[in-house]
């Protein structure tokens, strides 16, 4: 998962309308927001750890809205800007009550935009998209696309590890520069004392591609359902 992290000053409390981000959450991504007028921002996200030519989730809240206000949020430093977007993928939205409080919204495909600025941000992709803000007092989340935390597949392993089956085993390969743990899942018979073929499965290599966490959780489902 991206780990930088970036929270506004929460000193003093802006003015009714002028947002305040926040990032500091786990799997959170967002390195700057700049308020360009009364309706846009631009917004800059951090890069992967140890690759900073690889620019791609975000995830941050918003609050102190108006009711009824509608923004255009820039992300001006997107390394990526094929791929799932001309498919109908766009960014996530989640409040922290009401209707939208329990599960994620995609942000309607009409409202969100794809391009190049090469005058402006260079090489990099700007994704805009457009959301109403229809609750004042609520706290809004937006997120490239559906998170899948470390916290979330360490609880996912343990409740594995709590079967107890006999064909599957757990180990720590290594860990990673922030001292997470980097697991092994081993799938076999062990009494079995044959010369076997192995099938080596692995996903989500960068942040942004948390998809890939949920399809590998469901096939490990699978292989150890009866």
């Amino acid at each position: 998962d991206s780990v930088e992290k970036t929270t506004q000053n929460m000193d003093s409390v802006p003015p009714r309308g002028e947002l305040i981000f926040d990032a500091n959450h786990e799997s959170g991504n967002l390195a700057r927001a700049e308020r360009l007028n009364e309706f846009e921002y631009e917004l800059s996200i951090q890069p992967d750890t140890n690759n900073s030519k690889y620019r791609l989730w975000f995830y941050f809240s918003v609050r102190n809205a108006m009711r009824d206000q509608v923004v255009l949020f820039h992300i001006v430093n997107s390394s990526k800007g094929k791929g799932l977007h001309r498919l109908g993928m766009t960014p996530l939205v989640r409040t922290s009550s009401g209707p939208r409080s329990s599960h994620w919204h995609r942000i309607p495909e009409r409202d969100m935009l794809v391009y190049k600025h090469p005058k402006k941000y260079g090489k990099a992709y700007v994704i805009s998209f457009l959301f109403a803000f229809d609750d004042p007092d609520d706290v809004y989340q937006f997120a490239y696309c559906f998170p899948y935390t470390y916290t979330r597949l360490q609880k996912y392993l343990h409740n594995l590890e709590s079967l107890r089956l006999p064909f599957l085993r757990r180990d720590l390969l290594t860990r990673t520069l922030h001292e997470r743990r980097l697991d092994v899942l081993t799938v076999t018979n062990p009494d079995s004392r044959r010369s076997k073929r192995v099938v080596f499965i692995t996903a989500r290599v960068h942040p942004g591609e948390t998809p890939a966490s949920f399809i590998c959780g469901g096939f490990i489902d699978f292989i150890l359902s009866s």
